[in-house]
């Protein structure tokens, strides 16, 4: 069966249910739909019983947090938010039937400390979840993450050097209690800024693989051997950054069809969503195309096998990770310290700049409105490490920052980063509309 679902967001989604019942009829039904703020269960119900729904509430409540996580991530105690913005979106998932609730979305935490943070507000999250269940008979299973496509990140800061790897082990506690109870995992793949590669043409899914189209397999890899591999959804998926992309139609779904072959082959992949149904990247009108295609697709036994994604080329992965290498024994005679220490070298001055990294359409907003979601990073040289960062005054979580703007508007705002020694410098800078990358 193939693997291809959609994720569903405010707006136009005519002719959704017939390709639900497209699929459903033909004995291959969707696997799997994401809904922010939608109500698809009816339609789900009527014309695919089968399919997967997940849902995700935007909370928009100024005192726990923005859209896609708490205001207090990464620096308040982690419990006791976790417990803040289950009770702020639980009353929302309790009027909007699915199978699994998102609690938040598109998260990078940034640094090991961060992901520590992450591990220890999902396990709070989950405990509630599994609680409300105790409780009511109304309990919740969880969709955690969400990360955003080419997340958690593979050492590429100056802040963090860390590896994909180093991430996830800190998470797995979480993962591990997900697996056990009934939880799955949300990771986002796209093929934005991809060179043309892989007989693909350049933005496509397949030309961003495997570093960013089924990077989920080398995650997949490393935590299966601790038990921490709950089922997979990739919640959102597509060329470029959403809809079409530059591909068009055609190749769009050419480029799908691609990616669908490579997620038949691993057994913990439930299905995809592909972004988006509704919104200002909508792809309504390719739905009967992909559904004479779902439903067209033969169900083929996963290459996996029991493994939950197929071996590297050269054989599977060792289940356990190598050991470190012998350490050398240590010289047997010391050498003589030096006679007068050298004064310790300063460190440079603290400098920054602020890069804008992503710009795409706000999925709550009307087409007419012309909104944006910006995401800015900051880029820290010298001082000294940990720094800290704020923007017009308020705390920010980490270097990396959301904000909505319009097309036509102008973004002015004064950063503020202070290194471990107290050092600080602040700085002014202006982003015209000319420079928004979408």
């Amino acid at each position: 069966m193939s693997k291809l679902g959609v994720h569903v967001s405010n707006g136009n989604r005519r002719g959704f249910g017939e390709f639900l019942q497209t699929c459903a009829d033909a004995g291959s039904p969707v696997p799997v739909v994401f809904s922010v703020d939608q109500d698809v269960w009816p339609d789900v119900q009527k014309f695919s019983p089968q399919t997967i729904v997940v849902f995700r509430h935007q909370n928009r409540d100024p005192h726990t947090g923005g859209q896609d996580g708490p205001g207090d991530a990464y620096v308040g105690d982690p419990v006791k938010s976790a417990q803040r913005w289950m009770a702020a979106n639980m009353p929302a998932w309790r009027k909007n039937q699915a199978h699994y609730y998102a609690p938040i979305n598109e998260q990078d935490a940034g640094t090991l400390p961060g992901y520590t943070w992450l591990n220890a507000f999902s396990l709070e999250c989950l405990r509630i979840a599994d609680e409300a269940a105790d409780n009511d008979g109304r309990g919740f299973k969880l969709a955690l993450y969400g990360f955003s496509g080419g997340n958690p990140r593979d050492g590429v800061t100056d802040l963090d050097r860390s590896t994909l790897e180093d991430k996830w082990r800190e998470m797995v506690p979480s993962l591990q209690y997900a697996k056990q109870h009934g939880h799955i995992l949300l990771l986002h793949e796209y093929g934005f800024g991809s060179a043309a590669a892989n007989g693909g043409p350049e933005t496509s899914l397949r030309a961003s693989a495997p570093n960013l189209a089924l990077r989920y397999r080398r995650s997949y890899r490393w935590l299966a051997r601790f038990n921490a591999d709950p089922p997979l959804v990739i919640s959102e998926a597509g060329a470029g950054v959403g809809g079409f992309g530059d591909l068009g139609r055609a190749a769009w779904l050419t480029d799908a069809r691609w990616y669908d072959s490579e997620l038949m082959r691993d057994r913990v992949v439930l299905g995809c969503c592909l972004y988006q149904v509704g919104g200002d990247e909508n792809i309504r009108e390719a739905l009967p195309a992909l559904g004479a295609y779902v439903a067209a697709t033969p169900t083929p036994a996963p290459e996996s096998g029991d493994l939950p994604v197929i071996a590297e080329v050269g054989g599977p992965d060792p289940i356990e990770p190598p050991p470190d290498p012998i350490e050398p024994p240590p010289d047997p005679i010391e050498p003589p310290p030096d006679p007068i220490e050298p004064p310790p070298t300063p460190s440079a001055p603290l400098n920054f700049e602020v890069r804008l990294t992503r710009c795409r359409p706000d999925p709550d907003a009307e087409p007419k409105e012309k909104r944006l979601i910006l995401t800015f990073e900051i880029i820290v040289t010298g001082g000294v490490a940990p720094y800290t960062y704020s923007c017009d005054g308020q705390p920010l979580s980490g270097p990396m920052r959301d904000r909505p703007a319009r097309r036509q508007g102008a973004v002015i705002e004064s950063y503020t980063v202070t290194d471990a020694n107290g050092q600080s410098k602040q700085q002014k800078f202006f982003f015209s509309a000319s420079e928004f990358p979408c």
